[in-house]
């Protein structure tokens, strides 16, 4: 209790299991203050970083979990599963050029590419490009941090990375810049220092923190301070400038301890915007209080627009911008599947053929996806029952009222008219009401969720 996660990871699993071959999941220092978006977290760096998962289990005193099997699990149909496998092996082997690119950057790629589209958060998503991008991108953490690529367990991405910095911000390895770290605590902060961002991701993963609404938090209190409504006093004297990696280590630290300005900044930006007033919610990037991912919205409105404001989960840009994309995404989230490797699936390779070799159960390509179709509007139906409507699925208002000054997408806005018509279909694709936002109560019947109507 108390100790950090890079740490942790070593002890827990060295000495006290003493046994690699458990698998393991715990908290850091944050979480057990229950910092409102700490996060879970596996091999010191991978997080389930979203919704603030790691206070649930801080709440709990609960540290850490050790997993290991003790025999092979049970496949139906054996055969017919190894000839899937076989096939996804060499779909993935012959595209190669999606393959090594992947293997090269992982979604660090994105960095630059992001920027150049205008799509990146830059200065608390005010802008969506980052003049510095090429300094913390794929090549410049080729060139001066990334020592090894490696994989999740049989994965042929290797899309994971792995360096020793040095400098003034070196002497740790550690996982990392990837497109959400390495934006929300990168461009969105204005950090261009390589060096010192990968410093940020590394103490902000010990102290077991979600980086995406770190990265919020800490943009949210900058243009605060940049434009006099907060000052240093306020700030415990940290000069929280853009840029700074100093500023954002004390303020990273300050979070984790929960000390100071830090009980202020880990409540996120919905609550400080609420507390601080002035006008400050109009830059408060969130949606029913969860911060949004690295994805800006502006030069994409529609896509990242409908993901953000209708995943169950408040903002989130795994959730997809279309009903068909979201069904989809909640089946690979049930089944433990990757977003990332998916894409290589042909059809005769889809997941649910994979399902039915593994439990013998036959699923139709029809009816796997009312099944994603059904996971979803279950979710949508526990939000509507505690009190959400369509009155909640907004966008916050920067990306209405401030346009982009620069970049190849200068002058991008959201326009609100255009964006309520495509929610508008959106609810109706769905079988939505359009008020309420309630799916219908044919819609319930036909998902087999009739048990949800007067919920």
């Amino acid at each position: 209790w108390g100790m950090g996660t890079e740490k942790f990871d070593k002890v827990f699993i060295e000495e006290e299991l003493e046994n690699r071959k458990f698998e393991t999941c715990y908290i850091g220092p944050a979480a057990e203050k229950l910092v409102t978006y700490s996060s879970v977290l596996n091999t010191a760096a991978r997080a389930a970083g979203r919704g603030g998962t790691g206070s649930v289990m801080g709440s709990k005193m609960l540290k850490a979990i050790a997993v290991k099997g003790t025999q092979m699990p049970t496949v139906k149909h054996h055969k017919k599963y190894l000839e899937l496998l076989e096939g996804a092996r060499k779909s993935f082997a012959e595209d190669t050029e999606r393959k090594a690119n992947w293997r090269r950057g992982g979604t660090a790629n994105a960095l630059t590419s992001s920027s150049e589209r205008g799509t990146q958060a830059v200065k608390n998503y005010s802008e969506g490009t980052f003049e510095f991008a090429d300094m913390i991108g794929t090549d410049a953490a080729r060139e001066k941090i990334w020592k090894r690529d490696f994989a999740c367990y049989s994965c042929q991405l290797s899309c994971k990375k792995s360096g020793f910095a040095k400098g003034a911000y070196g002497g740790i390895v550690h996982d990392g810049p990837e497109y959400e770290t390495g934006t929300l605590l990168g461009a969105n902060l204005l950090i261009s220092d390589l060096e010192g961002l990968n410093k940020c991701i590394t103490v902000a993963d010990d102290w077991g923190l979600d980086i995406i609404s770190l990265g919020n938090s800490i943009g949210f209190l900058m243009e605060c301070y940049e434009k006099n409504i907060v000052d240093q006093i306020f700030l415990d004297e940290i000069d929280l400038k853009w840029s700074s990696v100093d500023a954002t280590l004390q303020m990273i630290e300050k979070i984790g301890k929960k000390e100071g300005i830090g009980i202020f900044a880990g409540k996120g930006v919905k609550a400080m915007a609420a507390e601080i007033g002035n006008e400050t919610s109009k830059f408060a990037i969130h949606v029913k209080g969860h911060e949004l991912a690295a994805w800006n919205v502006p030069a994409a409105s529609e896509w990242f627009g409908i993901s953000y404001v209708t995943s169950n989960r408040g903002a989130c840009h795994m959730n997809g911008g279309t009903p068909h994309a979201q069904n989809a995404a909640a089946l690979r989230d049930s089944l433990g599947a990757c977003s990332f490797a998916a894409s290589w699936y042909k059809e005769h390779l889809e997941y649910q053929h994979f399902l039915s070799a593994i439990t013998g159960v036959e699923w139709t390509k029809e009816e796997f996806e009312k099944a994603g179709e059904r996971i979803f509007t279950m979710e949508k139906m526990f939000n509507y029952r505690d009190g959400f409507t369509r009155e909640d699925d907004i966008l916050p208002d920067r990306f209405y009222e401030d346009a982009f000054t620069y970049g190849p997408k200068k002058g991008s806005i959201v326009d609100r008219k255009q964006f309520n018509e495509v929610m508008d279909n959106y609810y109706t694709e769905r079988s939505w009401d359009l008020v309420s936002s309630k799916p219908t109560n044919e819609k319930l019947i036909e998902l087999g969720l009739e048990f949800t109507i007067d919920s």
